[in-house]
């Protein structure tokens, strides 16, 4: 029974100080939480100054561009209509406005947000020149000459019946005039029509001119 009492107060001795292979030996305790504190820089390293800057419309011709918001500055360029500025900042009558890499100012008189608008081209038109109308003289030669211009294109000897064939017998009715169909040559005066007339001075004193 010796031994019973021996194995019996090992396993309590175990039981009571535990081991690292016993479950019930372990002591658990819940880990600490770090805690974080947030810290705000009151302090901003290398802080960029950002300025709103506003598109307007040159308005005046060559401007004068300077280096203060008042006529006695330096005048360091020029702004022509139609250009586009950017606004930084107002002083007065003056605009403050981007110049290069740099700044400078205009008088605000000659700025807008409005693009002005372009002039418009006026052209210098020709004066119509005025043609007397031609004389009833005038108009007999003419007409005259389209019926010497008629009668030439005509490849017989009988375009018109006044005309004689080459024995030198006068055409008559055999005349290419006087037949229906085929070639219609211009005989007398009275077969030439008032636009056949404008027609034939409108191309000779054009030629002319």
């Amino acid at each position: 029974m010796r031994w019973y009492w021996i194995v019996g107060a090992v396993v309590l001795l175990g039981f009571i100080f535990g081991d690292d292979d016993n479950p019930s030996s372990i002591i658990t305790s819940e880990p600490k939480t770090p805690t974080l504190t947030a810290t705000k820089s009151t302090r901003l390293s290398n802080t960029v100054e950002r300025t709103t800057s506003i598109s307007l419309f040159v308005t005046g011709n060559a401007v004068n561009v300077r280096s203060g918001p008042s006529v006695g500055s330096s005048i360091l360029g020029k702004k022509y209509k139609g250009d586009v500025v950017q606004k930084i900042d107002q002083s007065g009558n003056w605009t403050k406005i981007n110049f290069g890499s740099s700044f400078a100012w205009i008088s605000s008189n000659y700025v807008s947000s409005q693009r002005p608008i372009a002039p418009s081209v006026r052209s210098n038109p020709q004066p119509k020149r005025t043609v007397a109308a031609p004389t009833s003289r005038e108009i007999s030669l003419a007409k005259k000459e389209i019926i010497r211009r008629s009668i030439a294109q005509y490849p017989g000897s009988c375009p018109c019946p006044y005309n004689r064939d080459r024995a030198g017998r006068r055409c008559g009715g055999r005349s290419a005039w006087s037949k229906p169909g085929g070639y219609s040559p211009l005989c007398y005066e009275s077969d030439i029509s008032n636009a056949r007339v404008q027609t034939y001075f409108a191309r000779v004193r054009g030629a002319s001119n």
